[in-house]
C-alpha cells in the first residue's frame, strides 16, 4: 500500500502462528505485536498483518490518531497526521473489521460483550523500534462502531523546551515563570493544540534531584524518569489524587486539566501553599483562561494570589522549506484588510503548495505574564481591560499576530493562519462585553473598536446603531464571526 502522506515502510513487521509464538516464548508474556493464534483462519491471519503494518507505519510517520470506522458501504480506516484525516487502504469487509475489532479488545482488555452496548476506554502498547502507548476510545454506531485509538510515541515525553518553536522573549518568559518556587501557569487551547506535549517540555526543564515532581492526569500519557506519575480512573478522581500528591511533600504538580470547580479549588490550593501548578484550560484565548477560572468559582484575590502566567496554544502544519514563500492571492489580501492587517498585503508568507510543503506542525504561542497592572484590574473585575495591558508586554503576542510572524518567516503558510483563526471559538470570552471579544479573538483591532465606538457615540436617537451594526458596517468583521461571538454565553 502506497500514501502521498507517509514516507516509505520503514518499519519491521512482525507477525506469528501460534505455534512460533510458543517457540519463542511468547505464550508467557505479553508479545510486542499482534499475533495469530488460529493460522488457518484466513480473517485472523488479515487482521494480524493489516493491524502490524498500519501500526508500524503510523508510528513511523509520526501519525497521531487511527480512526476504524463503520459505513454503509462497509468499514474504513482513516488516520491523522499533522492535523488533518487522510483514508487508509481499502474499505474492509465485515469478516475483516470484526477480527481487526477482536485482535484491539483483546490486546488491550477491553471486554467484547460490553463494547457492544456501552463506549469504553482503554489502555494498550505494542513495541517495533521503540514503545508505542495506545489509548483506545470504542464506541458502539447505528451502523457497527467507531474506533479511535491515540498513537502515545514514548519519545516525546523527552522533548526538552529548547526544541519547542516560540520567540525569544517568549522563551525567555516561560523560563522565568517554570522556574518560579510556587505558583499557577496554564496552557490553554482545544483538543489537539499540544497542550501536553508544551506541559512535558515544562517539566523536562525542571524536573531535577532536587525537585518532587508529580503528574495527575487521566489518562497519564507520557512518563518522564524521577516524575511520580498518578492515574486519575474508577478509584482515584481528580480531587481525590491531587489531595493525596499534596502529602506527598511534592515541589511540583503537573494536573493534566482543571475540568470542575473542585480541581480548580484544590490546584488554586497547592499553589498557596508554596507549590508550583501546572495545568490546562479548555479556553479561547490567554486573557479568557482568567474569566473561566471566575466561572469555576475561584475568587478573584485568589486569582490575583496564584496565578502568575497562561500560554494559549494553537498547533499550525509546518514548511519544509522557508524560501517557498509567495505574497498574498488576492482572497488572502481581502482577508488581511479585513481582520486589521492592510501593512501585510504586500509581505511574502509560507506557502503548503497542495500540502506538499508541509511536514510537521509547529505551534502558536499567546503568552501572558500575570503583572501587578494585571492583578489590579483582576481584582476590580476589569477584565476587559486587560488586553490593552498585554499589549505592553514584550513577549505578548495575540495568537493570529503571532501566526502571521511565523507565516512571514516561511516557517508556516497564510493557508494556515487563516485556518485557525475560521476555527476559533468565543468559549473562555465570557463576562466581556461584544465589543472585548471580538477583540481578545483577534476578529476587530483596538483602532477598529476604537473609532467604531466613536461612530455610536456620536449619534442620537433614532440615528444611533448597536455597536455590532456599525462594526458590520465598517466591514471589520465577517457575519459569522460576529453570529458567533453574538450567539456564546453572556455576549
Amino acid at each position: 500500500m502506497s500514501y502521498d502522506f507517509l514516507s516509505p515502510n520503514i518499519f519491521k513487521k512482525e507477525s506469528f502462528s501460534s505455534e512460533e509464538a510458543i517457540k519463542r516464548g511468547l505464550v508467557d508474556r505479553i508479545p510486542d505485536q499482534f499475533i495469530v493464534v488460529d493460522s488457518t483462519n484466513k480473517y485472523e491471519v488479515f487482521a494480524v498483518e493489516y493491524l502490524n503494518e498500519l501500526f508500524g507505519l503510523m508510528m513511523a510517520n509520526s501519525v497521531s490518531d487511527i480512526h476504524l470506522e463503520s459505513l454503509e458501504s462497509g468499514h474504513i480506516c482513516r488516520v491523522r497526521k499533522d492535523g488533518d484525516l487522510h483514508k487508509y487502504g481499502r474499505l474492509l469487509s465485515d469478516q475483516e473489521f470484526n477480527f481487526i475489532r477482536k485482535k484491539i479488545y483483546s490486546r488491550s482488555l477491553i471486554d467484547e460483550a460490553l463494547a457492544k452496548q456501552m463506549p469504553i476506554d482503554a489502555r494498550g502498547w505494542l513495541k517495533y523500534d521503540a514503545k508505542l502507548d495506545l489509548r483506545i476510545s470504542s464506541t458502539p454506531t447505528v451502523l457497527g462502531f467507531t474506533i479511535v485509538i491515540r498513537l502515545l510515541d514514548q519519545s516525546n515525553s523527552g522533548r526538552q523546551l529548547s526544541t519547542v518553536e516560540m520567540s525569544s522573549s517568549v522563551r525567555e518568559a516561560t523560563l522565568d515563570m517554570i522556574n518560579s518556587a510556587y505558583g499557577l501557569i496554564l496552557i490553554t487551547g482545544p483538543t489537539g493544540s499540544g497542550k501536553t506535549s508544551t506541559l512535558y517540555s515544562f517539566l523536562n526543564e525542571i524536573n531535577s534531584i532536587k525537585r518532587k515532581v508529580f503528574t495527575v492526569e487521566d489518562p497519564v500519557e507520557y512518563t518522564i524518569n524521577g516524575v511520580q506519575h498518578i492515574n486519575v480512573g474508577k478509584n482515584i478522581t481528580f480531587a481525590k489524587a491531587l489531595k493525596s500528591a499534596l502529602r506527598q511533600d511534592p515541589d511540583v504538580i503537573l494536573i493534566g486539566e482543571i475540568r470542575d470547580k473542585e480541581t480548580a479549588k484544590i490546584a488554586v490550593e497547592a499553589a498557596q501553599t508554596g507549590h508550583l501548578v501546572l495545568s490546562t484550560l479548555h479556553t479561547n484565548s490567554s486573557i479568557g483562561a482568567i474569566s473561566r477560572l471566575m466561572e469555576l468559582g475561584v475568587d478573584p484575590s485568589h486569582i490575583n494570589e496564584t496565578l502568575i502566567a497562561v500560554s494559549a496554544q494553537r498547533l499550525v502544519r509546518k514548511c519544509k522549506d522557508v524560501r517557498n514563500v509567495d505574497t498574498p492571492t488576492d482572497q488572502e489580501k481581502d482577508w488581511l484588510k479585513k481582520n486589521g492587517y492592510s501593512n501585510m498585503v504586500n509581505k511574502s508568507f509560507g506557502r503548503g503548495y497542495n500540502k506538499k510543503n508541509y511536514s510537521g506542525r509547529l505551534p502558536i504561542i499567546e503568552f501572558l505574564v500575570i503583572d501587578d497592572e494585571i492583578r489590579e484590574n483582576i481584582s476590580s473585575g476589569n477584565i476587559s481591560t486587560i488586553y490593552n495591558i498585554a499589549r505592553k508586554q514584550k513577549q505578548y503576542e495575540p495568537l493570529t499576530e503571532a501566526a502571521l510572524r511565523l507565516a512571514n518567516e516561511g516557517k508556516t503558510s497564510l493557508e494556515e493562519v487563516i485556518s485557525i483563526t475560521k476555527s476559533k471559538t468565543s468559549y473562555g470570552t465570557e463576562g466581556l462585553l461584544l465589543g472585548d471579544r471580538l477583540l481578545v479573538l483577534g476578529y476587530i483591532t483596538e483602532y477598529q473598536l476604537a473609532f467604531a465606538k466613536s461612530i455610536q457615540k456620536s449619534a442620537t436617537g433614532i440615528h444611533r446603531k448597536k455597536l455590532s451594526q456599525i462594526i458590520l458596517d465598517l466591514n471589520y468583521c465577517s457575519l459569522e464571526q460576529m453570529n458567533e461571538v453574538m450567539d456564546a454565553p453572556d455576549a
